[in-house]
């Protein structure tokens, strides 16, 4: 987005959206970011291993046929919304893992 925040969107009977209070990264800068859902409600953000900001989703994720988007908006053309950048290294683990895992991840990588 051109706020440089952080969106997460997903679908729960409508639309659901939440952002980060701050922007997650500035022009040029190259981060790690990690993301991790406890498949409730909980979601949390970290930033080159450290965590940047925790949420309280107001709906779950839904188990559905919705595809999943990275970087956009599933079927919105709307560059506004788009990342503007390049997303290297991208994985997807299916449970929630802690702070230290989180730690650990990046410091592997």
């Amino acid at each position: 987005s051109t706020d440089r925040k952080l969106y997460i969107r997903h679908f729960n009977g409508s639309w659901q959206e939440q952002a980060t209070t701050n922007p997650i990264l500035t022009a040029g800068e190259t981060a790690r970011i990690v993301c991790v859902y406890d498949g409730a409600t909980s979601f949390k953000v970290y930033k080159n291993g450290e965590l940047f900001q925790s949420f309280t989703l107001a709906n779950a994720f839904v188990n559905n046929a919705t595809a999943m988007t990275i970087c956009g908006v599933n079927g919105v053309a709307t560059p506004s919304l788009m990342l503007n950048g390049n997303l290297d290294e991208f994985f997807w683990i299916n449970s929630a893992i802690t702070s230290s895992q989180v730690t650990t991840l990046f410091d592997a990588s």
